[in-house]
């Protein structure tokens, strides 16, 4: 069902939100991606919802320091995430807990792991 592209993407994403998170935290990230792919307000693939504009920060910056050993944990990780049920709930959306974005006011928080706060779309949002 997933190309390889397609974890390939989920991949860097969770490599680059979350490798410090563990397996929860990837596990969370990657269902972010993975429920905004289920959801028509995105688009319908994981590289796109991936390197859609300003969705992930880490898209924004250039060459980025990869290490190859913690991309492939990370890519385990991924890899069961796609196996495994949604522990976000749901979530399309999480923030780092130092920031705080508009919407996060009227989104209910669905998961904290670590420093990152899941939230879920209120319906028609």
């Amino acid at each position: 069902m997933f190309t390889a592209a397609a974890v390939a993407c989920l991949t860097i994403n969770a490599y680059h939100e979350a490798r410090g998170e563990g397996a929860e935290g990837i596990h969370a990230v990657t269902h972010v991606a993975l429920n905004r792919v289920a959801s028509p307000r995105w688009p319908d693939d994981p590289c796109s919802v991936v390197y859609d504009p300003y969705a992930f920060s880490w898209t924004i910056e250039d060459d980025l320091p990869v290490d190859e050993e913690t991309l492939l944990d990370v890519q385990e990780h991924v890899i069961d995430a796609i196996m495994l049920p949604d522990s976000t709930y749901g979530a399309t959306h999480y923030h780092a807990d130092y920031v705080s974005p508009y919407w996060a006011e009227i989104y209910p928080i669905t998961l904290v792991v670590a420093n990152h706060i899941f939230y879920k779309a209120p319906k028609g949002m």
